[in-house]
């Protein structure tokens, strides 16, 4: 076929221009192959044969003469060329015909440049137009489309895809199923999984590519950041305008609506969702134990060597100083949201005002959940606390206390002043009088609202740090007696 291909290319440029024997200017050899192939099929016969008394009526019009030739050409084409366009014609399958494939796949770049270059001729022919026609030119090929016709044609499949599944719902799949079983069973997916992995070097340099090109236009770059907000921007009015028509129904009626969507929510399908999706993680915790060492789960070793890897490849400083970035930028947001409410005060008050509203739901909703305990049996309830509060690991919360206070207790070593450096910090910076102030304000109403709960709760308590403190025989006591003493020392004075 390279052959014959080079021979059609040499021909060309062999062929001189003018009206020759060998053809008119322009002559080319690939396209008139591409012709003959279609001339052999029966169906470009039928379409001709259908065709043909229309173009030829047409060509005669009212000359008595074009007539009885159009008649002599109709007989001649029907004893010819139609002749074999009947029923029992074979049909040429063109595309199992190399030739003819090899000659249309060389034409499809010049058959898209031709209606490129057309639409192109049209753009330039319209943009030379002034403003009044382009808008005319404009709305009368938007208002030229059949609309109504796309919407009875688009009424009519929804109708028929309806019906179809009013007595088949599982038309559709069906059909699907067995092209599908095709595809998959014909596709090599791993070789579609090596032309991915192999494809990486190939995307990464399509990018470098256009980044190179962007370099080179930094204002198109510019102009590219530019459609973001103007997105966002027509993203906005676009919901403004949805729900403004949601915000003109009545309340009644929206809510019906919402509730009527809330209807069709298939719950049971949700809730097995969610049980197949809890399974799934279950399978993968199980198979990760198994597949792991005693105590060691597969999962948790490629996790914790994957995150090795993700972070000896991130740089320390880079990733913090992107941190304070992000920290302050929340505090331009809360400097910002400072000034707005400056200028705006009723916000703040209405805040204020509405504030525990939202609180009292988390109130009510605890409030519930501790109603359904009351409800069950006291044994159900204990029996449930006694198996959850086993599976607490007091042991690792120990041990992590115990860190903490060794970490403390080695910084406190080589750095005795820290502690009481940042705590002499805050204790200088506070105003002693307005906390002082507020101490007694605050102790009084306490003791005022919270009396008959103090008489209920501290004594028992006191009762319980006393027996804490009771003489024993152990290594704390000597801490115990000089902490007792202390008091002693310092309630003497009132006492007398």
């Amino acid at each position: 076929m390279q052959g014959q291909d080079a021979t059609t290319q040499e021909d060309a440029k062999k062929a001189p221009p003018g009206n020759g024997k060998n053809g008119g200017a322009g002559r080319d050899p690939a396209m008139e192959k591409l012709a003959e192939k279609l001339l052999q099929t029966k169906e470009f016969k039928d379409m001709t044969g259908a065709l043909m008394p229309e173009i030829l009526k047409a060509w005669a019009g009212d000359s008595a003469v074009r007539k009885i030739i159009s008649k002599q050409i109709a007989k001649t084409m029907e004893k010819g060329f139609l002749a074999k366009a009947g029923e029992d014609a074979p049909q040429v399958k063109l595309f199992e015909d190399m030739e003819f494939s090899e000659i249309l796949m060389s034409k499809v770049p010049a058959l898209v440049n031709t209606g490129i270059k057309g639409t192109g001729g049209l753009s330039k022919a319209l943009d030379s137009l002034p403003d009044e026609k382009k808008q005319a030119y404009m709305a009368q090929a938007l208002q030229a489309i059949d609309s109504a016709s796309i919407g009875q044609t688009l009424a009519t499949l929804i109708r028929i895809v309806n019906e179809v599944h009013e007595t088949n719902p599982t038309f559709v799949s069906e059909q699907i199923q067995t092209p599908f079983q095709a595809l998959v069973e014909n596709l090599d997916f791993a070789d579609l999984e090596d032309v991915i992995k192999h494809s990486q070097n190939d995307f990464v340099g399509i990018v470098r590519a256009i980044n190179e090109v962007f370099d080179r236009y930094p204002s198109k770059v510019v102009c590219l950041l530019g459609l973001v907000p103007a997105t966002f921007n027509v993203t906005v009015a676009i919901l403004n305008e949805a729900t403004s028509q949601l915000d003109n129904m009545p309340p009644d009626l929206l809510t019906e609506i919402i509730l009527s969507l809330m209807g069709d929510i298939d719950g049971a399908a949700v809730g097995q969702a969610v049980n197949y999706l809890h399974e799934l993680l279950r399978k993968i915790h199980t198979g990760s134990s198994l597949l792991g060492p005693p105590g060691h789960p597969q999962f948790t070793q490629e996790l914790t060597s994957k995150l090795k890897e993700i972070v000896a490849a991130i740089d320390t400083q880079v990733w913090w100083k992107g941190r304070q970035a992000i920290s302050e930028i929340r505090d331009a947001k809360e400097n910002a949201k400072y000034a707005l409410l400056q200028e705006h005060p009723d916000m703040l008050i209405q805040q204020l005002k509405e504030s525990p509203v939202l609180l009292n739901s988390r109130i009510k909703a605890l409030l519930t959940n501790v109603s359904l305990l009351e409800e069950m049996d006291d044994e159900a309830i204990a029996e449930a606390v006694a198996e959850g509060a086993l599976r607490l690991d007091m042991q690792d919360l120990a041990e992590a206390l115990n860190l903490h206070a060794q970490v403390a207790n080695r910084i406190r070593k080589v750095k005795p002043d820290l502690a009481m450096s940042i705590l002499e910090s805050f204790s200088y910076s506070v105003d002693l009088d307005e906390v002082g102030e507020t101490a007694q304000w605050l102790a009084r109403d306490l003791a005022d609202s919270f009396k008959p709960l103090v008489r209920s709760v501290f004594p028992p308590l006191v009762q319980g740090v006393c027996e804490c403190l009771a003489p024993e025989n152990d290594e704390h006591q000597e801490g115990i007696d000089n902490a007792l003493n202390a008091l002693r020392e310092l309630l003497k004075p009132q006492e007398a």
